[in-house]
This record gives structure tokens, sequence and C-alpha cells, in this order.
């Protein structure tokens, strides 16, 4: 009679639809109650449960420490990881800043030769025709031009005589040679048509 609460039927219900395991340690060893039959684990007594207890503890305790270590190990490796991927993609950055840096200072120096060579050649293409200009001002002053036998002619004014028709009879005239001047005066012309 004492072990009737035991079978009660509502109690039964709760602990069976309770959401943690139920430890029963009712005491008696031959007796079964109903309530040992839905609960999660029955042990005979409650010393029984205390030692199942203390004993599944220590189990879920150590079964916390190996994970802890897992995650450690984990949190280690992953940390490993990532710290060689970052050194890997410095490494990289690197060599590709370094190679950058060496195409760029090669392109310059290909810039600055080209650079040098074109105005090399402008400074010679230029001193040429300089030079080939000054030839040809050279071959037209007057006084190359009178050494072929050419005079200069000049009116009073200083004008350079250019046509006939500029003079009367009677004008005086200089006439430029390479070696001096000639004065003379206009005696008559005659005029081409």
């Amino acid at each position: 009679l004492d072990l009737a609460a035991f079978d009660s039927e509502a109690l039964c219900r709760a602990v069976a639809d309770f959401p943690l395991p139920v430890l029963t340690a009712i005491g008696h060893e031959v007796d079964e109650t109903v309530l040992d039959m839905v609960a999660h684990t029955r042990l005979k007594t409650p010393t029984a449960a205390a030692d199942w207890l203390i004993r599944h503890n220590m189990h879920f305790e150590m079964e916390l420490q190996v994970i802890e270590e897992r995650l450690r190990e984990a949190a280690r490796f992953l940390l490993q990881d990532q710290r060689q991927t970052l050194e890997r993609l410095h490494r990289r950055l690197h060599l590709a800043a370094s190679h950058r840096l060496q195409r760029e200072r090669l392109a310059l120096d290909g810039l600055q030769q080209r650079a040098q060579r074109a105005s090399t050649w402008l400074l010679q293409t230029t001193s040429r025709e300089l030079a080939t200009l000054e030839r040809q001002l050279a071959l037209l002053r007057p006084e190359h031009t009178m050494r072929r036998g050419f005079t200069l002619t000049t009116l009073p004014d200083g004008r350079l005589l250019r046509s006939a028709h500029e003079v009367e009879p009677g004008t005086p005239l200089q006439t430029h040679l390479p070696d001096g001047i000639v004065h003379s005066r206009t005696t008559d012309t005659e005029k081409k048509e």
C-alpha cells in the first residue's frame, strides 16, 4: 500500500512526458511500480541513484573535457592554418608588388632610352636641317652672288634698283661689286617690253 502513490496515472503521465530524464530509486528491490516502468532509469536505492548520478556526471564532465580539448585543438589548427594563409598571401603580395615594380622600372628605363634616342635623333636632324639652311642662306647672300659676276645697283636713297623704269637720264647710281663700289650717272635707258 505504501507504493500505491507511485502507480498514479497522473504522476506516471507527468514523468513520461517530462522533457528531462527522470530517475526512480524508491528503495524496494522486489516491488516494481508503474513509475519505475515509465521512468528513464530505475535504480534500487537512493544511494545507488547518487552513485549513478556521480558516475554519469563524471562521464559527462570527461566528455566535456574531451570536447573542450578538441575545440582548442581545432582552434589552434584553424589559427595556424589562417596564419599560414596570411603569410602566403603576404609573400604573394610582396612578390607581386616586387614584380610590378620591376616591370615598371623596366618600362621606365625603356621609355627613358627611347626619349634619349628620340632627342638625340631630333637634335641631329635639326642640326642637319640648320646646316642645310645655313648653306642655302649663304648661297643667297649678295656677296656670294656678286662673286659669280653679278652686281647690285642702288638708287641715291639706298633702295635697290630693280627696274629700268625707276631711273631717268642723269640719275646717280651706286654699283656694288665684291671688292668695292662704283659711282656712276645714268646717260640713257633701254626698256624692254
